[in-house]
């Protein structure tokens, strides 16, 4: 069936593998070629680009449903072909498997502790099974616990106490003093998919210190040696809690000596060289002694009958037990007889066979109405834990009302307390509370309540943004305070860390409740948290996020969005898809009339295509922005372009041009009184200066944007600066001083994780030994390997050079 539009039908929109074949499908269509046609011109495609070749069924699987995944590249291909060679609207295709792929969205976005759960103080029995881990734990090599059992039956909090007991451990015990953390991997959230093993190890890398630039862009294999060179120094006790399969946990199995892993799951997971540890319901016996250490031994032992009915019907299910046991506290009056009568009433009104469920709405119907309001809209929460702001926004009530509730529900079993005044709901509870909110709460209610969490994180995370970030506040939106409690952000460090434990929140209500409530919000989120973002190397994450916004954002606004997909996407190193996500935000400023968002737009183009060593596109492109922005009256961004282009003409020798724009870039800052502005304008004209030679007034001039960037607070510019400074130290002859200025850059780009500054500190290090007679060139070679390394992996035109450089060491 043809479609009768001149314009060709795009991946707008969609959601899934099959919605991506119905687009494939539509496009085919409007482009009139047959499958067989677009999989020979997809050949000639890739035989041109000297890519392997896919066969004729593997193209015609794309257009059809079932799939459960695409290749990207191939599809880009396919959409080339059909879009009659527009790369650029080819990868919008691209972007969509993205966005399917995101769909595990949450899966790439988790929560390392740094302990394991507390220990529960009334830890009954399982002294067998207790027995078997610290026996497997405390001998030599590698150790992995697999823990298997029915929900509810206390798979965590076996881990939590075998952990405590090996934490006792004598010296010289592999599980002595060892590092602990602990994942929980989702393998059963009902909102949630489970997490993905290369955003666990994303985590565990920050968490034990490893910057992200070493990591950002590898390989799982690779991420996972990361993680053992850096852990090899002391034992590890890891919890990999709620395991979905064996695939899920075996990339993040260390494997190391000293190493325990202890994992849960409800499955049976393949994995040949575990130790098994099987949790059935508690015994008889077991299941009393929990409710002695929950209510004492007087109420149990002076109504035996009715305890071990109550133990029965609640399955001997620790949890079971234990939300029961939460009602009979908060009753008194009541004796186990009467609680038994209770429940087996509970069971006749609602036919509840299942001990947990019964116990769950037992337990459920003692809280206040409240309270048990406040339960069931957090269950409307798509992230995997919240505090006492994102509750009282859901209830619509004082942020200290609703933290002595939450109290409440934690004492009664209801919510697991976390570090920080965190809680999250246990996978059983939130499938519970979700079904109590669809059947109790009116659809207006619960819209209602997204609502406020929606208004309250947007707004939160503004507030956070203008204490994290405040020299950008004028290129955010502004968001008009909500009417609802938010936490205070004193300065910036406190600001980060609510931005650090937030963010999979933020990101988690952007893509999973905007689309169809408030677009908006998402769109805001994605030019709000762009800094934060990109600042925290959160990559992937952010491309999840700027992709939903792209999704949703229309006319110039969704110009703006793939602006910022753009640098994400040169973050990650797809320099040709920042171009293309550049080019489309041109071409729809360019429609709309937005002179603002063309001059961003060329801003863009240019520094990516200077990053690629396109130099005269890259001039092209910042002329353009340097006129557009001028004509608009944007004077920050006029001083910015010329910067970029006194860098740029520059590199190409042109010396007198660039000091023109070097010195305008100066005058327009002091005008605006930027002082940060300030102080690369003088970085780029030290540079010219070197380059024509006069390296007295280039330390000058790089000790004046040191100055300011130190002055600023901008530790980015500081390390810049002081790898130039280290430049022009060194051709002046000044080798010890040259070369401290590197080591400080290197430990600054390290810090932060620049990847370009740290390349050209560890290039700049390996220089200044060659520069020294004393010196060998074996720790040159070193640096510059290093410096390779990065080169290569940012992909740019310095790797040729270094490359020489090293060849001719050999």
């Amino acid at each position: 069936m043809g479609l009768d539009t001149d314009q060709p039908p795009g991946p707008l929109g969609v959601r899934s593998y099959d919605d991506l074949a119905t687009a494939l499908r539509q496009l085919r269509a409007w482009s009139g070629l047959s499958i067989r046609r677009t999989h020979e011109q997809v050949d000639r495609l890739r035989r041109q680009t000297g890519r392997a070749v896919p066969g004729f069924e593997t193209v015609r699987r794309c257009f059809e449903a079932g799939r459960t995944r695409m290749d990207p590249e191939l599809i880009v291909d396919i959409a080339q072909v059909l879009l009659r060679g527009d790369r650029s609207r080819a990868l919008e295709w691209r972007r969509a498997c993205e966005l399917i792929e995101a769909g595990a969205g949450a899966g790439s976005v988790v929560r390392i502790d740094r302990e394991l759960p507390a220990a529960a103080a009334d830890f009954v029995g399982r002294s067998d099974e207790l027995g078997q881990i610290v026996t497997a734990a405390v001998k030599p090599g590698p150790v992995v616990v697999v823990i298997t059992g029915m929900p509810g039956t206390g798979k965590t909090a076996l881990a939590a106490q075998a952990g405590r007991q090996l934490s006792r451990a004598e010296p010289g015990d592999p599980a002595f003093s060892a590092r602990r953390l602990a994942v929980n991997l989702r393998g059963y959230d009902t909102d949630n998919p489970p997490a993905d093993p290369a955003a666990v190890l994303d985590g565990l890398l920050r968490e034990v210190g490893v910057k992200p630039h070493r990591f950002a862009g590898q390989s799982v294999p690779v991420q996972l040696s990361l993680f053992a060179d850096a852990v090899w120094d002391r034992p590890l006790l890891l919890l990999l809690d709620n395991a979905r399969s064996a695939g899920q946990v075996t990339p993040l199995i260390p494997g190391l000596p000293r190493c325990v892993v202890l994992i849960t799951s409800r499955h049976t997971l393949d994995l040949p060289d575990a130790v098994r540890v099987r949790l059935e319901a508690l015994t008889t016996p077991e299941a009393l002694d929990l409710l002695r250490a929950q209510l004492g031994a007087g109420p149990v032992d002076g109504e035996p009958e009715a305890a071990a009915s109550i133990a029965e019907l609640a399955g001997r299910i620790p949890l079971a037990l234990r939300l029961i046991a939460s009602r009979v506290r908060d009753h008194p009056g009541i004796t186990l007889t009467d609680h038994r009568d209770w429940l087996l009433d509970d069971r006749a009104r609602g036919r509840l066979e299942d001990g947990v469920e019964l116990a769950l709405r037992s337990s459920y119907q003692q809280f206040p109405e409240p309270t048990a309001r406040l339960l069931r809209l957090l269950a409307l929460h798509p992230g995997r834990d919240l505090d006492r702001y994102a509750a009282a926004a859901l209830a619509d009530e004082p942020d200290s009302a609703v933290a002595t509730q939450l109290r409440a529900l934690a004492a009664g079993s209801m919510l697991e307390p976390l570090p920080g005044d965190r809680f999250q709901l246990h996978d059983l509870v939130r499938a519970f509370a979700a079904e109590e909110a669809q059947r109790t709460e009116p659809p207006p209610v619960r819209e209602a309540a997204i609502g406020r969490l929606l208004d309250y994180y947007r707004f939160a995370a503004a507030e956070a943004m203008d204490a994290y970030s405040p020299q950008n506040r004028d290129r955010r939106p502004r968001i008009a305070p909500v009417g609802l409690p938010v936490p205070a952000f004193p300065g910036r460090e406190a600001a980060r860390s609510w931005l650090d434990t937030e963010y999979a929140n933020l990101v988690d209500v952007a893509v999973k409740l905007t689309a169809d409530r408030q677009p908006g919000h998402g769109i805001d989120l994605s030019n709000t948290l762009f800094a934060y973002l990109d600042d925290a190397a959160h990559h992937g994450v952010a491309l999840r996020l700027h992709e939903h916004a792209a999704s949703v954002a229309d006319g110039a606004e969704r110009g703006r969005v793939l602006v910022s997909l753009g640098v994400t996407a040169s973050q990650l190193g797809r320099f040709q898809d920042a171009i293309g996500h550049y080019e489309q935000a041109l071409a729809i400023h360019r429609d709309y009339g937005d002179r603002a968002g063309e001059g961003r737009a060329h801003g863009n183009l240019g520094v990516t295509n200077a990053r690629l060593g396109r130099h005269l596109d890259a001039i092209e492109h910042l002329e353009r922005a340097v006129s557009i922005h001028r004509e608009v009256g944007n004077r920050t961004n006029e001083a910015i372009a010329s910067g970029n282009l006194c860098q740029l003409y520059q590199l190409v020798g042109k010396y007198d041009d660039a000091r023109i724009f070097g010195q305008h870039q100066l005058k327009v800052a002091r005008e605006l009184g930027h002082r940060l502005s300030e102080g690369v304008a003088f970085g780029n004209l030290g540079n010219v200066d070197r380059g024509e030679g006069r390296y007295d007034a280039a330390l000058e001039q790089h000790r004046q944007a040191l100055r300011l960037a130190r002055e600023a607070g901008i530790r980015g510019q500081e390390v810049g600066a002081l790898n130039e400074l280290g430049t022009d130290l060194r051709l002046l002859g000044r080798l010890d001083e040259a070369r401290t200025a590197h080591t400080e850059a290197l430990s600054l780009a390290t810090e932060q994780g620049n990847l370009m500054q740290l390349a050209k500190a560890h290039e700049g290090l390996a220089r200044c030994l060659l520069a020294d007679d004393d010196s060998g060139s074996s720790a040159a070679r070193t640096e510059l390997a290093e410096a390779l390394r990065i080169y290569t992996k940012l992909d740019v035109p310095a790797a040729t050079e270094i490359a020489e450089l090293l060849a001719s060491l050999a």
